[in-house]
């Protein structure tokens, strides 16, 4: 059934055009303001209020990951405007929070929308985990906010015992120094949870489509804001910066067959088609 599936999905592929739906999405990206830049405003793909706990428990239930956060000191990287996975985390038992964006704009989270997010994020929280959580997490200490560079945090040493993140691992433009100094904050015994979206960012059908067709080094002139490493590479990293075990689990990997594959440039073809196949999953680092 899984190959039926696989050899329809291949199909609509190759009879699909693929330019006229990237052109369709060029223009739905246009249309948005990607905006939690300071003076930006908030726009609606940032307001669902079940968004986030509904990625939170389908990844880990698709994966078979389960994060723990009782009584942890937690550290959010590049959670967005409206402060990621802190009231869940807080639901499911956080000591302590530090959310992270170096693009956060405390004013946004002030405004009357961002408000009336919270609200209605909170109550389906409280419904779903059966808590009695208030909006207001700063009030208690538990919060804190950093928009300073990932590899560059104001926190102290071995402060940390849990980090965590949902598609910031492919963009950071020094990716050692972001572990390096995950190394530093986190306590002994501590673990990090990174999801990463390995695809091109662009909407595509095909989610690899133009970032495989260049050599790798020139990944930015596909998307500007992707460092284009792959899992491989990536859990090298986290061995260089001298963290003893990490792993890969994947959420989601595309067939081997896709075209974007197939012909790849050979400086990504080197890396294997499971790196290359490899469209979201978990990091796990400890």
């Amino acid at each position: 059934m899984i190959a039926k599936a696989m050899s329809i999905l291949d199909i609509a592929r190759n009879s699909i055009d693929v330019n006229l739906l990237e052109r369709i999405a060029c223009k739905v990206r246009r249309r948005i303001e990607w905006s939690y830049n300071p003076g930006s405003r908030l726009e609606q793909k940032h307001l669902d209020p079940a968004k986030l706990i509904d990625r939170f428990e389908r990844y880990q239930k698709i994966t078979g990951v389960e994060i723990n956060f009782e009584d942890k000191r937690v550290l959010e990287l590049g959670g967005g405007p409206l402060l990621g996975w802190a009231y869940l985390a807080k639901a499911r038992g956080a000591a302590h929070y530090v959310f992270n964006d170096m693009a956060l704009n405390e004013s946004l989270i002030h405004t009357d929308k961002a408000k009336r997010y919270f609200a209605e994020h909170v109550k389906l929280i409280n419904q779903y985990y059966k808590k009695t959580l208030s909006s207001d997490l700063i009030v208690d200490n538990f919060l804190e906010l950093s928009n300073e560079k990932a590899e560059e945090l104001k926190i102290k040493n071995a402060s940390v015992d849990l980090v965590i993140s949902n598609s910031f691992l492919e963009h950071p433009n020094d990716p050692l120094g972001v572990f390096e100094e995950l190394k530093r904050v986190l306590a002994p015994g501590g673990v990090q949870y990174h999801f990463v979206d390995f695809s091109n960012h662009l909407g595509t059908f095909d989610p690899f489509e133009k970032l495989y067709a260049v050599p790798k080094e020139n990944v930015h002139d596909v998307e500007p804001t992707l460092n284009g490493l792959r899992v491989s590479e990536w859990l090298a990293l986290a061995e260089k910066a001298g963290f003893n075990q990490s792993k890969f689990v994947p959420y989601l990997v595309e067939s081997e067959s896709l075209s974007s594959i197939v012909n790849a440039d050979e400086s990504w073809k080197k890396l294997g088609n499971n790196d290359l196949a490899s469209r979201c999953g978990w990091i796990v680092i400890s």
